[in-house]
């Protein structure tokens, strides 16, 4: 587990980036009744992450490239599911 903050941030950044990703494949399939729902998470975490840049910003990082293979994987999920 990193320790050291801009790295921390980098990792939580990611987790964030992954689960968007999620999220915007939803938003794409989802039924119209729940949709308000799903891209009031989407929203949620779109802040999140937007505040994760911030502070990386301050370490003069970008979050640019926070993302990983995780996020494929929800992407994926959501379409077989749906």
């Amino acid at each position: 587990m990193p320790t050291d903050t801009s790295q921390v941030l980098h990792t939580i950044h990611t987790a964030s980036n992954d689960i968007l990703s999620g999220y915007d494949t939803m938003v794409e399939r989802a039924e119209p009744e729940i949709l308000p729902i799903i891209e009031d998470l989407q929203r949620m975490h779109r802040h999140h992450a937007t505040q994760l840049e911030n502070w990386l910003e301050r370490f003069s990082e970008t979050g640019v490239d926070d993302d990983s293979f995780r996020g494929t994987v929800n992407q994926a999920v959501v379409t077989i599911r749906d």
